[in-house]
């Protein structure tokens, strides 16, 4: 990337972020984050704006105090030779000053590359192969032995700087520097000018993953990233010293989004210690706001569960009662369209002498937005939130096509949750069920071999592959396939169900198959075929998995598999007639062994489920879908 213009004065800049030049007018969405920064700093400088907790205390910083570490660091990078058009990843978690080298490089006129602070040497490499990039920023001594080992494949790579933590690093051969080092050359304490960027310039790299499971890095303008913040924040109804928690990886998107939007709206970004005292620190924290995956949800409700059982009786026996009320009025709100009074009613008093009493104690007294990041909740975990009086919304992120795709919000708690369309994001099916995107503030592309930056591929018409998860319509309308344990059906239910894979693999080789109810009374065969299998009805014999599950020939033969079992059952017997509405692929095959993806060693179904990307297909009458990566479940 080649500097396009030459860094000028701060004074020529401050006049149009000054706020009360236009009072009740916040900060463009086009603004680089660290001019955000610097205008909050000038107006609230005294304003608590992050808050960390470090062995075991808590340490605040105010906005003007954010501001001054950011120049420092600035200058510090500068002297280490960062320069305009310079690429410097970084990597770590739960600590502040990571987001600070983000806006100090961004201040620089250099790209910031968020890389996941979980892959080893191998994957580090990888990224390091696209981006080439010269310097690294390790939030931890684990992503320094990541680094150092694959030192090697990254001839490029010239300086590792440690963030202190209070421990001694090895220099290995003047690789690796921490802050203290650098602090003490004279040059980083001399003033440095800042790069004022356009709206269209490269804001940010993220390392994420695309629709068929490839790491890829995507490059955001500050356009994109500030109209992301604005959205999440208006989702959210987020304000003004509003807090908001970290506790994840600086590389997830979600992770970022809520730090932008932070900024934009002047909120307290609190990092708790590290991910394992996550949920005792939101006790104390009490945010307003919560972004999170699911993961996260389940061991927080688990956490949860586990007090309230622990307690007197009285509480257990109110929450097992608060559970059987939420679920009596789902089944009241989907049979009659609404609520029951006896049930609001009812919720509005355990609120009162319960939920309210338990959301203190478990750090939920304040919440006011929780979001569920896949873009998809489980229906048993949203609904035993809900027992508690907390509602988790949705919602879909990919930073590609501006960020927010779209979520689902609840009005109020006796509401129902409603669809909500992001302006200027459309989302459609192509004719192989490929979810595809067009937005009006897409990222600038992809960082691929070399440095290279080079646009996303889309179709005439401008649509592109987006990862969504779950089934998502025109209108933002998210589907979740339950799964299902054959042991617990009747035995000629699952008998059937298991003639019904014993019948498809006899047609085209299948490891597995899962089968989920469709909620009409028919099933989705969830299948992991064999690769080769399909090479052998492609006519492409040469395509990559990816590839194999959109052509038209293999759904086609595969359509035709499933409604010969479908006639089968028909006929059988025992006069129990199961019938497969829907089938779905795997995104990724699956190895033989454990379960295992393929292509992510040695990662667990439970534990990349949330990373598996969703398609809807129709061929004929059977419809073909990419469903949620379901948990381990064999017929």
């Amino acid at each position: 990337m080649k500097p396009i213009r030459q860094p000028v004065s701060i004074a020529a800049e401050l006049p149009a972020l000054h706020r009360r030049d236009i009072p009740g007018v916040g900060i463009s969405a086009g603004v680089p984050l660290w001019q955000v920064l610097r205008a909050n700093a000038m107006e609230w400088s005294g304003s608590t704006a992050y808050r960390a907790k470090l062995r075991g205390l808590w340490k605040s910083w105010t906005w003007a105090e954010v501001e001054r570490e950011v120049v420092s660091i600035q200058g510090m990078l500068a002297q280490a030779g960062v320069r305009s058009g310079t690429m410097v990843a970084i990597a770590g978690e739960t600590d502040p000053r990571l987001y600070w080298y983000a806006l100090a490089i961004q201040r620089a006129g250099a790209l910031p590359i968020l890389v996941s602070s979980r892959i080893d040497s191998s994957e580090f490499a990888g990224v390091y192969a696209k981006a080439e990039f010269a310097f690294f920023v390790a939030g931890s001594e684990a992503q320094v032995d990541v680094a150092v080992n694959a030192r090697s494949r990254c001839p490029e790579l010239r300086l590792v700087i440690a963030l202190d933590r209070g421990l001694e690093v090895d220099d290995y051969g003047g690789l690796v520097v921490t802050e203290q080092d650098l602090r003490g050359v004279d040059g980083a304490r001399t003033r440095v000018e800042p790069w004022i960027a356009l709206q269209t310039d490269p804001a940010v790299a993220i390392s994420t993953y695309d629709e068929a499971g490839e790491n890829i890095l995507v490059v955001c303008s500050h356009a994109s990233v500030g109209k992301a913040a604005k959205e999440f924040a208006s989702l959210a109804s987020m304000k003004a010293n509003d807090e908001l928690v970290s506790f994840l990886p600086i590389s997830w998107f979600g992770d970022f989004l809520q730090f932008s939007a932070a900024l934009f709206e002047r909120a307290l970004l609190s990092s708790v210690e590290n991910s394992a005292t996550a949920v005792g620190d939101l006790q104390v924290l009490a945010p307003d706001v919560m972004l999170a995956p699911v993961s996260f949800y389940r061991k927080m409700l688990s956490r949860i569960e586990v007090n309230i059982h622990h307690s007197s009786r009285i509480i257990l026996w109110i929450y097992i009662w608060s559970n059987s009320l939420a679920a009596r009025a789902s089944a009241h709100s989907a049979k009659f369209g609404r609520a029951g009074f006896v049930h609001v009613i009812t919720a509005q008093l355990l609120d009162i002498i319960f939920r309210a009493p338990l959301r203190n104690v478990i750090g939920f007294s304040k919440l006011r937005s929780a979001f569920c990041a896949e873009g998809i909740l489980p229906p048993d975990l949203a609904a035993r939130f809900k027992s508690l009086g907390i509602d988790i919304s949705p919602i879909d992120l990919d930073p590609r096509y501006g960020g927010v795709l779209g979520s689902v919000a609840c009005p109020t708690p006796q509401s129902d949750p409603v669809d909500v369309v992001i302006e200027g994001v459309e989302l459609i099916r192509n004719s192989a069920g490929q979810a595809l995107c067009r937005s009006d503030f897409p990222a600038i592309g992809i960082v691929e071999s070399g440095g290279m930056i080079v646009p996303l591929k889309t179709n005439a018409g401008g649509w592109g592959r987006a990862s969504i998860f779950g089934k998502i319509d025109k209108t933002g309308t998210l589907e979740f396939l339950e799964d299902i344990d054959l042991e617990e059906l009747e035995d000629q239910t699952a008998a059937s169900l298991r003639a019904h894979a014993t019948r498809l693999n006899s047609e085209l080789l299948i490891r597995n198959s899962i089968f989920r109810p469709d909620g009409k009374g028919d099933w989705v065969a969830v299948i992991n075929p064999d690769v080769d299998a399909l090479r052998a009805i492609s006519p492409n014999s040469g395509s990559r998995y990816h590839e194999l599950i959109e052509q038209e020939e293999v759904i086609a033969a595969l359509a035709g598999i499933i409604r010969k079992s479908n006639l089968a059952s028909q006929k059988d017997a025992a006069g129990i007639s199961t019938q497969i509405s829907s089938f779905a692929w795997f995104a990724k095959p699956l190895s033989a062994e454990e379960g295992t993806l393929t292509r992510h060693g040695g990662l667990q179904h439970k534990q990349i489920q949330s990373l598996v990307p969703t398609s809807v297909m129709e061929t004929g009458s059977v419809n073909v879908r990419m469903a949620q990566m379901p948990r381990l479940r064999v017929a």
